[in-house]
């Protein structure tokens, strides 16, 4: 399928989707056309170096997403701190992998192959601010696959629209668990009015 098509496509479904699930699935399949097999989205509020709560988004292995979550992860993960040093998108690994990697980030990547997780690309989403995020495409090959340079034209594209559409959805979540919520004086107030009590 050309690039085209798939941005496409994804546009138009990323633009309806009701829910998280359904456009994980959807990208999951643009992914996989591509010739990657998972995707790791991150956002935050606050730079990744920084502690905050990050919210995380994937089709990769449970395991793997369990490990990246407990141990705080995209602390010491050196494709995260590299997305964030530019605004294109980063292939990896890139020339000179290990060059100004610290003890913590190859830990990391050997962590991570174990997992079978081996980064190709990353592209990073600044903005709207404080917002900032980085989706993170992955193969599970063992050989290094050079990327095609009109690849990253594809997904710098499909990761502005991705990011976009997990916004929408995360904003009415939000929107619609605290619509929901009643206060403790609400609860009281409805308590009181079951009860046959009038407004006086």
């Amino acid at each position: 399928m050309r690039a085209t098509t798939i941005i496409k496509q994804f546009h138009e479904f990323a633009t309806s989707a009701d829910t998280l699930d359904d456009l994980a699935r959807s990208f999951e399949a643009c992914c996989r056309e591509l010739k990657f097999q998972s995707f790791l989205y991150l956002a935050s509020d606050m730079p990744f170096a920084q502690s905050g709560e990050t919210y995380i988004f994937s089709n990769a292995k449970k395991e793997w997403l369990t490990y990246y979550t407990e141990t705080a992860a995209h602390l010491r993960d050196p494709v995260v701190r590299a997305a964030m040093q530019t605004v294109l998108p980063v292939e990896w690994p890139q020339e000179k992998p290990r060059d100004g990697l610290s003890k913590d980030e190859l830990e990391f990547l050997q962590d991570a192959s174990r997992y079978g997780i081996r980064y190709a690309a990353a592209v990073p989403l600044h903005g709207p601010v404080p917002a900032r995020a980085v989706l993170c495409f992955m193969r599970d090959a063992q050989k290094k696959e050079k990327l095609e340079h009109p690849l990253f034209d594809t997904l710098q594209l499909l990761g502005l629209k991705l990011h976009s559409a997990v916004r929408r959805l995360r904003s009415t979540a939000i929107r619609d668990s605290e619509a929901g919520a009643l206060t403790d004086r609400e609860l009281e107030c409805v308590a009181w009015s079951a009860r046959g009590k009038t407004s006086w």
